[in-house]
């Protein structure tokens, strides 16, 4: 008899996760699990609170109530200074490409390279020191295919390189769970590549192929709320909530 594979270990715990922008209730009492090696598709109609949700797990976006915790400690989203920032590295967030573009240019501004502004994170959030800093910034733009880039500044980053860029810029500060926003299709390859080595994710997406090929469930979201939550397979073929197979539906006719 082949045994059960062993339970993963949780990672990320949200119990009761509020947020409100003006009049609108973003996020309403949200629970969410990840474990540890785990990558989960989450998905939903526009203004549904994704990104609201994936800015507050990163500590981008201030909650109004309930808890985020990360290794079972909560984050430490009230923090200042180097405590702050260390935090925040732990969720590697990579924006919707518009929001990237603008983050980057931003870093960027001051008139560093890319190689710079992912030296300067890690020597800022990790304490590292500026010589390994580099070393680590190099590796993490070969990995994502963007080792050419090092030497330039933002205003010189086309599209597809500042994507590839801000994966690096997120993964080279060794996030615990790396967020991704609406991914373009290269970073959703280089997603998949993250997955197969075990990498912690949760993913904004709607593209259905990639969330069968790398997910391991489907959060759905709605009204700030998660309505569902089930294996690619199940939640794509026969979602059980009128307002997931609505949201199905319209994914089919596209």
């Amino acid at each position: 008899m082949t045994s059960a594979p062993a339970p993963r270990a949780g990672l990320l715990r949200l119990r009761g996760v509020s947020k409100r922008h003006g009049l609108v209730q973003a996020l309403h009492e949200v629970d969410l699990d990840l474990s540890r090696g785990e990558v989960v598709a989450l998905v939903g109609p526009p203004g549904a609170g994704k990104t609201t949700l994936c800015r507050a797990i990163q500590g981008a976006e201030r909650i109004d109530s309930g808890e985020i915790l990360l290794d079972g400690a909560p984050l430490l989203i009230g923090a200042r200074g180097r405590a702050r920032r260390t935090a925040r590295a732990d969720v590697g967030l990579v924006p919707q490409p518009e929001a990237s573009e603008h983050a980057l240019l931003t870093a960027l501004g001051l008139g560093r390279t890319v190689l710079g502004e992912l030296t300067r994170c890690q020597v800022n959030a990790r304490g590292t020191s500026p010589e390994l800093a580099a070393e680590r910034a190099l590796s993490a733009l070969r990995l994502v295919g963007a080792e050419a880039e090092a030497g330039l500044r933002g205003r010189q980053l086309g599209p597809t390189q500042r994507g590839r860029v801000a994966l690096a810029r997120a993964l080279v500060l060794d996030p615990k769970v790396l967020v991704l926003d609406e991914p373009v299709e290269e970073l959703r390859v280089l997603a998949r590549e993250l997955a197969a080595d075990g990498r912690t994710m949760l993913i904004v997406t709607e593209d259905q192929s990639f969330a069968h090929t790398t997910a391991d469930r489907v959060l759905f979201m709605s009204g700030g709320r998660i309505v569902e939550s089930a294996p690619p397979e199940q939640f794509f073929s026969a979602p059980r909530t009128s307002r997931a197979r609505d949201f199905v539906s319209r994914l089919r006719r596209r």
